[in-house]
């Protein structure tokens, strides 16, 4: 690892030397550097400069060059005292001087002819001036972070306080896009992913495969009393950003100092200061609502002006309500299957014409209403202008068409051309043609809590969150010339989504675990070889996880219950394929699930600065693995779908009739037109597909 080094470092300083590159600036510090003037205007060089940290009491210390040139870099971010002195002059001392994240300030010396005993103390600086770079940007400060309101507690947000910066538009890339208190941002029109987190000095972004649907593109978010301040930078960057083409985020965690500080903070919230929901009847009780934010932070020294310690906790502890409008089968339907599964009798979907408004128009002429279920076992070709030999009617269509029949206990269908008045006669089922197992699994939907055949299901099950997280920096004063610290960061958000639908029945979508581990370290090292020489390094890793598991991932054997054969029965492949029937909401566990994702990056920098003269020149090298791994199976428990193509109006399916598709046996032809088309005697492996597409 020596060896490493030491070719880096030789390596930028002879770049540094015979490259004329004019930058100057740091990954997660600031700057300060200026003139040295007497009385005359004459420059003075050999000027003792000292930039003393108020805080902490550490000094930093150099000379003026043969151009009376002096400057500091790598300097955190802080509150400093600016001291100069030479020969025949008084001590100069300018107070209050404040070093930002990205930010080198021009403070020239004005010196006036004294003794050094006298002193020429500023108090009172004219605004500093940041010559150095062309970097677009603005700095929030501690201050704005911890006295402007946070909704979420997450800093990320206050971005949208700079020019250029708006939210995310709505459900980009998670829920609260679109909201001022989202995390989700996009710079001058960039894309929201295209902006790169900095935190510490070190890549703090979501890498590989979008992220996460929590917090922001940050993996490691603190909260805001640990942050010392943080800069966006929207154009014109420097050198050492070149990871993205939006905005540049560079956060810093506080350091400790001389004296012990700290603070404790708990936001509580609770259903006892809310009203009811809308949609909840006034004799059920309020939702379950819990919103505990708590946690602190410590620092101070470990050794005076030398080593000095800050860490900090935030635990969160959520329970809300997660509001579920469905669409679930009528009372009526439900006593129907009950019926078929204990009596054997003929199953009522008269519900699916009572409930639906609207009528379709077949080949022939004939008028259904919507809701009728047709027989797939009628479905035959009449030609263009031919006469159908049972219905009686003639297809003035103008091409060959497909036309089937509806479950009519009326009688003959000859010569009928509106069935809308013979509603009463239609949508019975003979139980001869009804597979139990389909019966069976629209057992797992629950009863309606109101009247219709849309959105007559309401509950409301508790989502639970909870959320970790802590970050512990040290920093190391080891002489004037050497500078040194390290930062560990742990989060960890951990949170149920609920089901669409209680039970097995579960819904896509939720139903589920996430968890979103995350941690991170950084080391940076700054060496002074001398007042105009000087080195900083930065070396870290973040790593960022997504596990997403389904609640009945590991509970197998529910398939088999409902003649759904094939399903591998492994780990985190439980649970009833996703089924969607059109009409219903859709049932079964969600695809993509489980979604196992593991990404890191390890990032090392250095950065060589040589003041020559009244120029400055820096380069440097950054190095950066990143890789991601994940295991997310699009369909490991297959994809059934049951849209009425098959028992509705050939090639006008209104998809009100897929309960129809998954109820009916599918037989051979009753009229000589195609064999077994839709439906499903059994569930027979992962993926099931009906024969004979006639729409």
């Amino acid at each position: 690892m020596t060896r490493i080094l030491r070719v880096m470092f030789f390596t930028n300083l002879i770049v540094a030397i015979f490259l004329p590159l004019s930058v100057f600036a740091q990954l997660d510090t600031g700057g300060i550097t200026g003139t040295v003037i007497d009385p005359s205007g004459s420059v003075v060089s050999g000027a003792t400069v000292t930039l003393t940290n108020t805080a902490t009491g550490v000094p930093l210390t150099t000379k003026s060059t043969s151009t009376g040139t002096y400057s500091f870099t790598g300097v955190r971010p802080g509150n400093y005292s600016l001291q100069a002195t030479a020969p025949g002059f008084e001590t100069f001392i300018d107070n209050g001087v404040l070093i930002h994240v990205q930010q080198v300030l021009t403070v020239d010396v004005h010196f006036v002819t004294g003794a050094v005993s006298e002193r020429v103390t500023v108090t009172a600086s004219a605004p500093l001036l940041q010559a150095e770079n062309a970097a677009v940007g603005q700095t929030i400060t501690s201050k704005a972070v911890n006295d402007l309101p946070l909704q979420t507690r997450d800093w990320a947000s206050l971005a949208q306080l700079s020019a250029g910066v708006t939210t995310a538009y709505v459900g980009n890339p998670s829920s609260d896009s679109g909201q001022t208190s989202s995390a989700f941002f996009a710079v001058d029109g960039v894309d929201t992913w295209q902006n790169d987190f900095r935190l510490d000095g070190i890549n703090d972004n979501i890498e590989v495969y979008g992220g996460s649907s929590v917090g922001s593109d940050a993996a490691i978010t603190p909260p805001p009393d640990a942050i010392q301040e943080f800069k966006l930078q929207s154009g014109d960057f420097n050198a050492e950003f070149g990871h993205s083409t939006g905005a540049v985020i560079n956060a810093a965690i506080k350091s400790g100092s001389n004296s012990f500080h700290g603070d404790a903070w708990e936001y509580w919230r609770n259903d006892v200061l809310n009203a009811n929901q809308y949609f909840n009847p006034n004799d059920k009780p309020k939702p379950e609502y819990r919103q505990n934010l708590f946690g602190g932070t410590f620092g101070g020294p470990i050794k005076k002006d030398k080593t000095f310690f800050f860490a900090d906790y935030q635990g969160g502890r959520y329970i809300t309500p997660s509001p579920q409008t469905d669409t679930v089968p009528t009372q009526n339907m439900i006593n129907s299957f009950q019926s078929y599964l204990s009596n054997g009798t003929a199953v009522n979907l008269q519900d699916l014409i009572t409930y639906n408004s609207g009528t379709g128009t077949d080949a022939l002429g004939r008028v259904f209403p919507h809701g009728t279920i047709l027989d797939p076992a009628t479905t035959r070709q009449v030609a263009a202008g031919a006469v159908d030999p049972i219905s009686g009617l003639t297809n003035n269509s103008g091409s060959a068409a497909y036309v089937r029949d509806p479950f009519y206990t009326g009688g003959s269908i000859s010569g009928i051309t509106n069935f809308v008045p013979l509603a009463a006669d239609l949508n019975i089922l003979p139980a001869s043609r009804i597979d139990p197992n389909a019966v069976k699994l629209l057992g797992v939907y629950p009863g309606p809590t109101s009247a219709g055949l849309a959105n007559n299901f309401f509950y409301t099950p508790t989502e639970p969150e909870n959320t970790n997280s802590y970050d512990i920096r040290i920093d190391e004063n080891l002489n004037a010339n050497n500078v040194l610290f390290g930062v560990f960061d742990r989060s960890y958000i951990s949170e149920n989504v609920p089901s669409t639908l209680p039970g097995v029945a579960v819904g896509e979508g939720g139903g589920r675990h996430d968890s979103f581990p995350a941690y991170a370290w950084a080391v940076g090292y700054n060496h002074v070889f001398s007042p105009t020489w000087t080195n900083e390094m930065h070396v870290g890793m973040v790593h960022s996880d997504k596990l997403q598991e389904s609640d009945y991932g590991d509970t197998f054997g529910i398939p088999a219950q409902y003649g759904i054969q094939g399903i591998p029965q492994v780990a985190n492949n439980g649970g009833i394929p996703p089924i969607t029937i059109n009409g219903l909401t859709h049932i079964g566990v969600g695809n993509y699930t489980p979604t196992l994702q593991y990404v890191y990056s390890v990032e090392g920098s250095d950065n060589v600065t040589k003041v020559f003269r009244n120029h400055i020149f820096k380069t440097g090298v950054q190095v950066d693995d990143l890789e991601g791994n994940i295991s997310q199976p699009p369909q490991g428990r297959g994809d059934l779908n049951f849209n009425g193509q098959y028992t509705d109006i050939p090639n006008k399916n209104s998809s009100l009739t897929g309960i129809g598709d998954l109820l009916l046996i599918p037989i051979p032809s009753t009229v000589g037109g195609p064999d077994y088309v839709g439906g499903m005697s059994s569930f027979s492996g992962s993926n099931i597909a009906a024969t004979d597409d006639h729409r």
